[in-house]
């Protein structure tokens, strides 16, 4: 960490020369070391010359992957730097907690055992009142109640299955050092291991979904290197504190009011009374045409629009992913 008096690529320094191969000589150091660095939040350039017109980012902190899997989160901030021609930089590792984390479907849940009468007892329970968009978002809110505690069952039975598993395998081991197995130890010898494949995998399944790792074949089993990509991701897109009015804020409540601020100036409705266009000679539709334009969606063609798209694209805001969707649509 320090003033490295270098950049990596030309949109770092500003009003002065960008040497090319002093970049490259720096880049290489990075990548051949196997260094990672984590966004800087708070000012784009950390020096900046006497008379205002050099600008650079000089100041980093390069980290070894395992420090960033053991704290993802970390923000690094550069700090006013009042007299200073340089601001000072900070990395916190203490995370923020903006409040609980956001539901997700995940694949693997698919195939898991019960997964068909959670989804159909959920959504026939009742009774749900209100318009048909109120009752379809009660329903979806009591299924993923429903699927959170059917899920924390299903873990707490898996990890003492898994852990049952191990110690089985451990004392398997101990065995094949004095003897050969028998025919009945190596069979449960590969039912074990065979079982033990079956939870890694379903964990594997979730790590790539986290990922987003789109170019890496799903039947790669290196969990490890899946967790250094969703770290990395969460390095890259964490929310450390947001320019207000020129100053910069970290705490949760103030930046969570600025964004509904935000968007709900955005998706305010300005205009009352909407202009008419009137023209004359433009080609209209038939009325058959006209009315094939508003007539509602059938549900084989909602289904067929749905089960057209790719499993594990388009996450909503609801957390179910499409895979989700066509299970749900089925039940």
């Amino acid at each position: 960490m320090g003033d490295f008096n270098t950049v990596r690529d030309p949109s770092k320094r500003v009003n002065s020369v960008f040497n090319d191969s002093c970049a490259q000589s720096f880049n290489a150091f990075i990548h051949l070391n196997g260094l990672l660095e984590y966004t800087m939040h708070g000012n784009l350039f950390t020096y900046v010359s006497d008379n205002g017109i050099k600008k650079s980012n000089l100041e980093r902190i390069l980290v070894s992957p395992d420090f960033m899997d053991a704290w993802p989160e970390a923000a690094l901030t550069a700090l006013p730097r009042s007299l200073s021609d340089h601001h000072p930089i900070n990395l916190a590792t203490t995370s923020l907690d903006f409040g609980p984390s956001p539901f997700r479907f995940f694949n693997s849940w698919l195939s898991k055992p019960g997964i068909d009468d959670v989804v159909s007892n959920s959504l026939s329970s009742g009774p749900f009142w209100g318009r048909p968009n109120q009752i379809l978002n009660l329903k979806l809110k009591h299924l993923k109640s429903e699927l959170k505690t059917w899920l924390n069952n299903l873990k707490a039975t898996e990890t003492a299955k898994k852990i049952a598993l191990d110690d089985q395998l451990e004392s398997l081991d101990t065995i094949i050092d004095h003897r050969d197995y028998t025919d009945d130890e190596l069979a449960l010898w590969i039912d074990t291991k065979e079982k033990l494949i079956t939870i890694e995998h379903s964990i594997t399944k979730d790590l790539h979904q986290k990922s987003r790792a789109k170019w890496v074949s799903c039947s790669d089993e290196n969990s490890r290197y899946f967790h250094r990509f969703i770290n990395c991701r969460k390095a890259r897109n964490i929310i450390s504190g947001l320019d207000i009015n020129g100053n910069w804020h970290i705490d949760p409540p103030s930046i969570r009011q600025v964004a509904l601020t935000f968007f709900s100036n955005k998706l305010r409705e300005p205009i009352n009374d909407r202009p008419k266009i009137h023209c004359l000679g433009l080609k209209t539709l038939s009325p058959d045409d006209a009315n094939l334009l508003i007539s509602p969606f059938t549900l084989k063609e909602i289904i067929q629009a749905v089960w057209d798209c790719d499993s594990d694209k388009a996450p909503g805001p609801d957390g179910l992913i499409l895979a989700s969707s066509k299970d749900i649509g089925t039940t």
